[in-house]
């Protein structure tokens, strides 16, 4: 997941609530600073499941807030999908040349802890367009609103 976000230059869509592992958040904020044109979509299927995806969350809006040297758009798009019975659960981090599917654990019926890479254009592509579809009325796009966000664990 580290991999799909340090090759990205354009763009970067998460899909999920559960993210958890500091590095990967971190890396996604460090490719916000490097790279001034990189949009980034974190799409939230209910609330954060985690403080630490919440804190991510916080850090996102706050660096928004100071424009990158060189950005010309707008660069965040959060959003939270909140009917779970019509908008299924799914976790995956796409880029523009691969995306990681994150699956469930065949070793512990809590944990989603196993990928699968795909590197099919067409695939990668189609994700990229799957996440931005999702992106919605219920915006977490100002320090506020992801501060109002009640986190599950």
């Amino acid at each position: 997941m580290v991999e799909v976000v340090t090759q990205a230059r354009e763009c970067i869509v998460s899909v999920g609530s559960r993210s958890r592992e500091p590095a990967y958040l971190l890396e996604i904020e460090r490719a916000l600073r490097r790279e001034p044109n990189l949009i980034h979509y974190r799409i939230l299927i209910g609330p954060p499941h985690s403080q630490v995806l919440k804190d991510h969350l916080l850090r996102l809006v706050e660096l928004d807030e100071i424009p990158a040297a060189g950005a010309r758009r707008k660069r965040l798009y959060v959003s939270m999908l909140t009917d779970l019975a019509a908008d299924h659960e799914r976790f995956f981090i796409v880029s523009e040349r691969t995306a990681v599917i994150v699956l469930p654990s065949a070793n512990s019926p809590g944990n989603f802890d196993t990928g699968l890479v795909v590197r099919d254009d067409t695939y990668v592509q189609g994700l990229i367009l799957h996440g931005k579809a999702l992106y919605g009325k219920h915006r977490l796009e100002n320090v506020k609103a992801v501060e109002d966000l009640r986190v599950l664990r």
